[in-house]
């Protein structure tokens, strides 16, 4: 008899894995919004000890020196978090690059650390040496924005919005460790303060109110269970910023002073596009009481709108150095802070719930996301905060020492709140609960 003979068959190329919804696990964004968080404790107790620092000048070292604390330490941070948990998600693809992550949260917070220093002793050397540990990080998360979308499955504006607005945060970058370097060397004559304040605009509104403005269209109706923008309208709302963006860089950057008033046009119709569209998927939400998380969000949102009006006043000529300083009091530390850490009294419980407890789903009780937080803290912190900017703006804004202790404390025990409700949330990491104390947290 023959003998039988192997039969010969190809190969069948394999797919990856898929990729875990959750970014190494939560691992990865958890700890950077950890140390964005250490990062505002640490802004606001130096805030309660020298409170009279907003009454200086905004070019005096120290403010620089705060400034790129909240900036970078905090917010910069706690948003790089975000974005590795959720660019994969809405990209419909999966996160491959722990490894990397990993990489720049350790060079990020050497960098941060090292030029926030450094502009406290004006030793621009240093300074640039931390811009450019800050700079190696974000090239690493470009890289990880780009990868992820090259693979989404269909690109959209909201998904552009990432891309942009990682974009402008590399522009920003480069654009300070060059100023950092200019200021030491010497290499070429430019009027620093012009450059300076194109910096500044093309980080504050170029990386995060970009970011804010494309991801609030996807997480406001995940949160409230409302239906999506429409895609073509919110497109136009991210062009038109787009548009104001570049517009305010080269107007603040050359001092064209026709320029800057066509800029502060061109964001409020940004705006105005920005919130019919919002209030569309508002109508549209079926949970109809609006979580504290929301609600910060939205007081944040205000806040933008308010330092709109005082920016457009200063396109106009009017005011002074303190003026500048009270917009960038209401700008960064109400407009920026107050959404992002309204957004993260949902992302955080979120992150810790399916890293805990969503493995345990169908073996055991446990409790729902929603509980697993504090939410009259929450709720507290959004009127405190609220008013502690107020405060703040007002007292940077005639120099008023008593309304800048005031709000100082204020916003100290915002952020207390705000701490004590993601601590606790936190802490379900290593004490989750189970058995009866999961059904009992869950009502």
């Amino acid at each position: 008899m023959n003998a039988v003979q192997p039969v010969a068959t190809k190969s069948i190329p394999t797919s990856p894995p898929p990729a875990s919804p959750l970014a190494a696990g939560a691992s990865v964004p958890l700890a950077f919004i950890g140390a964005g968080m250490a990062g505002a404790v640490l802004g606001t107790v130096c805030l309660v000890r020298s409170p009279a620092v907003l009454a200086l000048p905004h070019v005096h070292p120290q403010v620089v020196a705060w400034t790129h604390l909240w900036l970078l330490g905090c917010l910069l941070t706690v948003c790089a978090g975000a974005i590795y948990q959720l660019l994969p998600v809405l990209a419909n693809t999966g996160f491959r690059g722990q490894r990397l992550a990993w990489v720049h949260f350790a060079v990020h917070l050497a960098g941060v650390a090292a030029m926030v220093a450094a502009f406290e002793a004006s030793d621009m050397k240093w300074v640039g040496i931390g811009g450019l540990a800050v700079s190696v990080g974000v090239v690493l998360m470009a890289h990880h924005v780009v990868k992820m979308l090259r693979e989404a499955t269909r690109m959209d504006p909201v998904l552009a919005a990432f891309g942009l607005a990682t974009a402008w945060l590399l522009l920003t970058v480069m654009i300070g460790v060059l100023l950092a370097g200019n200021l030491h060397f010497g290499w070429w004559n430019v009027d620093v303060l012009a450059v300076l304040r194109a910096h500044a605009h093309m980080g504050v509104a170029g990386f995060f109110v970009t970011l804010i403005q494309g991801a609030m269209f996807r997480l406001v109706p995940m949160f409230t269970m409302g239906q999506a923008g429409a895609l073509r309208r919110v497109g136009w709302a991210i062009a038109v910023a787009q548009g104001a963006l570049i517009v305010a860089a080269v107007s603040l950057g050359l001092e064209l002073a026709a320029g800057r008033l066509i800029a502060v046009l061109l964001f409020a119709i940004a705006f105005g596009l920005t919130a019919l569209e919002l209030r569309r998927v508002w109508r549209t939400r079926k949970k109809q009481h609006a979580e504290p998380g929301i609600r910060g969000f939205l007081v944040g949102l205000g806040w933008f709108v308010i330092a709109l009006v005082g920016g457009g006043a200063l396109a106009f000529g009017a005011g002074d150095w303190r003026s500048a300083l009270a917009y960038g009091v209401i700008a960064v530390l109400g407009g920026v802070l107050m959404s992002v850490e309204g957004f993260l009294c949902k992302i955080v419980p979120f992150l810790v719930w399916m890293r805990v407890y969503g493995p345990r789903m169908g073996r055991q009780v446990t409790p729902q996301a929603a509980t697993l937080g504090h939410a009259r803290a929450e709720a507290g912190w959004v009127w405190v905060h609220a008013s502690a900017v107020a405060l703040l703006g007002v007292g940077a804004a005639i120099g008023n020492e008593a309304l800048l202790i005031a709000g100082a404390g204020a916003f100290a025990l915002g952020q207390g709140l705000l701490l004590a409700s993601l601590l606790k949330s936190a802490s379900h990491l290593w004490r989750p609960v189970e058995g009866a104390a999961a059904r009992a947290a869950s009502f």
